[in-house]
């Protein structure tokens, strides 16, 4: 199940809904079945970013992402999943591809419970 932590600098106008655009873009780039990504979505106001040698430029507002996975992609797969979950979170924040920034996290398997119940290796 696939966690998604998601800062976006600024502010993106969604009435609400952009995590749950997030979390079904995201679930469509990671061909994951439904209700299987969770989505927590934080802002970061303007004012409390910033980049080294006065970045940074006028209108640049990036999107972090970090990515808990029981299995992350390996070393065959990753490009895809970063091109394909790029592409959906930049479209669904209006943000260009390039200000979109990911971090997959090690795996999560037996670190991370659900419910009580730890996800372990089979």
């Amino acid at each position: 199940m696939p966690i998604l932590d998601v800062e976006v600098v600024g502010e993106v106008a969604d009435g609400g809904s952009l995590p749950r655009r997030i979390a079904e873009a995201a679930s469509a780039a990671l061909f994951s079945p439904p209700e299987r990504v969770w989505v927590k979505l934080y802002y970061l106001p303007q004012a409390r970013y910033a980049e080294g040698d006065g970045g940074p430029p006028e209108g640049v507002a990036p999107v972090f992402v970090r990515i808990a996975m029981a299995d992350p992609p390996d070393d065959n797969a990753i490009d895809g999943v970063v091109e394909r979950l790029t592409r959906a979170i930049a479209e669904t924040t209006a943000r260009p591809a390039e200000n979109i920034h990911l971090l997959f996290e090690a795996s999560t398997r037996d670190r991370i419970s659900f419910g009580g119940r730890i996800v372990r290796r089979l």
